[in-house]
Order: structure tokens, then sequence, then C-alpha cells
């Protein structure tokens, strides 16, 4: 018997086990979205048009609003209702005209009742009678009804006010996109590259980077980055590593897009080709489209430090054509373009 009852309980941890973890891994990605900065941000628009219109003459009447209405949707959090429904009653208070919000405990939450020896449990009110009692409790002399809803990538608040009579005074809906802005944590990318030097006899160069990162919110990504380019002309490849410092130019001007992000990036480190090592900085501009993939393009400037040996090695050694750059020479300025993923 306990044999039995050991292995039904291994079965039902085994099936549940599973859907525990991924309803877990669920609300811990739906949480991280609605506390992101872009969530957030798409919150604070919405808002800012509601608080213009408060200014209206709509509004500039004196109106005590009984908040007796607000609906979600489904995949908006509980923490979200409380935030959002506090930044409300909050904008129609410090707007400074004459209406004025009033926030309906009874109407938003669940409330018991007793009717005929029977325990009843409510949530909102349902009847115009219901209103208007509630409405001389508060002293209220209309009402408000609040929608908030996540369709796709927009956000959409629908806010309608009503007299004490039913009179639907002032009724609009504002939307807004969920903006593309990037978050704090590690990120991976992979490119693939084409670089061509100026004043060099070697052609086009063809190349991969990598590069491994930490991002920081409103600066961009800060990490290291390692490089290789060859071809079939040039008998060593030429070899880069450093640091990278992207700044993020929508962060930096407040500026967001749906589609994805610009970044001015910054590379700094050592180049080595040909038993050489010279210095580099090479200024560009990186575009992510969403998460995944990006765009980046950039001036590769290189200064090389020879020493007096191997300039006199130089001068000894006839002219080669399978090098980008002889040892005692700068390497030539190079224009890269690559395209590449993200991963993180």
């Amino acid at each position: 018997m306990y044999k039995k009852i050991f292995t039904a309980f291994l079965t039902l941890y085994s099936v549940s086990f599973p859907f525990f973890l991924h309803g877990k891994e669920k609300a811990t990605k739906e949480e991280a979205f609605l506390n992101s900065r872009s969530f957030i941000h798409s919150v604070d628009l919405l808002l800012e048009d509601f608080k213009k219109d408060l200014e209206s003459d709509v509004f500039k009447r004196p109106m005590v609003s009984l908040l007796t209405s607000y609906t979600q949707s489904s995949n908006l959090s509980d923490e979200f209702r409380t935030h959002i429904v506090g930044r409300i009653v909050g904008n129609a208070l410090a707007a400074g005209g004459g209406y004025k919000m009033v926030k309906c405990m009874e109407c938003l939450t669940v409330r018991m009742e007793l009717s005929n020896e029977d325990i009843l449990l409510k949530k909102g009110v349902n009847t115009r009678e219901e209103i208007q009692e509630l409405m001389k409790k508060y002293s209220a002399t209309g009402w408000t009804e609040v929608t908030v809803s996540q369709i796709g990538s927009s956000l959409l608040l629908h806010i309608g006010v009503f007299t004490a009579s039913g009179e639907n005074v002032f009724s609009k809906e504002y939307q807004k996109p969920v903006y593309h802005i990037r978050d704090a944590g590690a990120v991976f990318s992979l490119d693939m590259n084409f670089a061509s030097p100026k004043k060099s006899s070697v052609g086009g160069l063809m190349g991969g980077r990598l590069s491994l990162g930490q991002r920081v919110p409103r600066f961009g990504d800060v990490g290291i980055f390692g490089s290789s380019y060859f071809s079939a002309t040039i008998r060593e490849p030429l070899s880069i590593f450093g640091l990278m410092f992207d700044v993020d130019l929508n962060d930096s001007f407040q500026s967001y897009w749906t589609i994805g992000s610009l970044l001015f990036t910054n590379d700094i480190g050592v180049a080595v080709h040909n038993q050489s090592s010279q210095v580099l900085y090479a200024p560009g501009l990186k575009f992510k489209f969403g998460s995944l993939f990006h765009l980046r393009a950039s001036y590769n400037m290189f200064k090389g430090f020879p020493s007096q040996k191997q300039k006199e090695e130089d001068e000894k050694t006839a002219e080669k054509t399978d090098v980008i750059a002889k040892p005692s020479e700068t390497l030539p300025a190079m224009i890269v373009l690559g395209l590449g993923i993200d991963i993180g």
C-alpha cells in the first residue's frame, strides 16, 4: 500500500512540477515586463495625455466624481491595478481645476452583503440606484469609469465621465505603443563584418566580432570585444581586442522608438598584425532591430609606435604585398560594416 501511495505521489509530482515551473517562469517574465522601463514609460505617456485634458473646459466645471468602475485586461497584474488607479486619482486631484476624483472603495473591492439571511459577495456596482446611493455617501456629483488594456504592443486607457443624471460629458481613449527601452542585464553579441582598408592594396577584408558586456540603464553597454579580419591576399590576419563603450542615444535624448534603439559605439583596444601592435580607436553607430538583430558601422583608426629595430628591418626588406602594413607603418584606417545578433 505504501509503495502504491509513494508511486502515485511521484507520478503526480513529475506531472505537476513542470507546469509549476512554467507558471512561475511565465509569472516572472510578466512581472519583469510590467516593471520594465518600456512599460512604465508608456504608462507615463498615457497619464501625461490625460493630465493635459484635465486642463480643458470640461474639467474646469465644479464636479466631485466618484471612481465607480475600473477594469483591465487579464494580462495585467493586480499590482498594476493598484498603481494605475493611484496615479489616475492623483493626477485628477493635482490638476487644480474644478474636477476632483474620489476613489470608491465599495466599487473597486469585493464586499459582503446580507440578503434574506444569505451572505452575498459583490464586486463593483451593478445598478444606477447603487451608484446614486454611493454618490450621496461620498457627496459626489458624478462618476467616472476607467478601462485599461494591453493589446499586442500597445497600451490603451479609456476614461468616461458622467454627471449625476447619467449624461456622458467626457469620453476618450488614449493609446501608446510599448517602446523599446533597454534595461540592465548581460548582453552577448556576435557579428559578421566587412572591412575596407584605405590606401591599401589588399582589398576588402572579411571578419567576425565577439563581444560580452553589461547593460547600464540610462547609459548603454560596457564590456570587452575581440575581432579578426582576413582575406585570400594577406598572410596574417588582423586581430583586434579591447574595451567597448556604447552610449544609448535614445536614452541620452529621452526619445524612444518602437522598432529598436540607436547606440553611439566606441571601441578602444589593440590591433595585432604582421608582428606589430598598434592602438585602436573606432567610433561608430549601432542600430538594434528589436532585441535580437543589429547593424553596425564604424571607422577604425590606428596609431603605431614602431621600434628602431622594426624600421631598420623594413628598410632591408623588399616591398611585401601580402600584408596590410609593414611593422614600421601605421595600419590604414578602415570602414567596417557588420550585421549581428544580440543574446541577452
